[in-house]
């Protein structure tokens, strides 16, 4: 697949306007977060950071395109190094027996790259079904976090908060449902989030792996 074609699924699926899917592409582009072809030539084979660097890219526009079209970069780079503190996983209440690990305690950029190759695997996948609802980022002042949502009846394999350098993982239940949380710097005011689905992601994911050895390699 090419950025086009990464671009092109984007509008068409997560209803992103083409203005602003060609801007963001382009960004990525001049950053290097997207990979460029030699000689003109469009690259094939895109490797799964790139499909998880154009997800966080879409999702850090929580204020609105107009506000944060010229840092979209620094965004995407603030939410997507934030570190999970630890590998953790979960116990499903179907099955106490069985641990589904979540993260393996890396940047959230990274863990969003190795979701989308297990979200692509029919075994994992079929395992991340029972658990994983959708991710996102969120802004609060001068705070930044990243989660993963997850369904109810979850018990996690990793203590409930845990602090690495200036970043705090969390795990945080509610009635609902679950959700693993990274995060910095100190919320204050409203809380701005943008998250996609988990059906979304699996498509994502099914779309970027389809005749591409570089995921087979993630």
């Amino acid at each position: 697949m090419t950025v086009e074609r990464l671009k092109d699924f984007f509008i068409e699926n997560a209803g992103i306007a083409r203005p602003v899917a060609n801007t963001v592409t382009r960004r990525l582009l001049d950053a290097d977060k997207l990979t460029r072809g030699s000689r003109g030539h469009a690259a094939h084979h895109l490797p799964a950071e790139n499909y998880a660097n154009m997800a966080l890219a879409m999702m850090v526009q929580g204020d609105g395109f107009d506000t944060v079209t010229t840092r979209i970069v620094k965004r995407m780079e603030d939410a997507g190094s934030l570190v999970f503190a630890q590998p953790y996983a979960v116990l499903r209440g179907d099955n106490w027996d069985t641990e589904t690990p979540l993260v393996q305690g890396r940047a959230f950029a990274d863990e969003l790259a190795h979701l989308l190759v297990r979200a692509a695997d029919p075994v994992t996948r079929l395992e991340l079904d029972e658990v994983i609802v959708g991710v996102g980022v969120g802004y609060s002042g001068t705070a930044v976090h990243a989660w993963f949502d997850l369904g109810p009846d979850l018990e996690p394999v990793g203590p409930a908060i845990l602090a690495k350098g200036t970043d705090t993982t969390s795990f945080v239940s509610g009635p609902t449902g679950s959700r693993l949380i990274a995060s910095r710097g100190e919320a204050t005011g409203l809380v701005r989030e943008t998250y996609f689905r988990w059906n979304f992601i699996k498509c994502l994911a099914a779309f970027g792996a389809r005749d591409n050895p570089k995921w087979l390699s993630s």
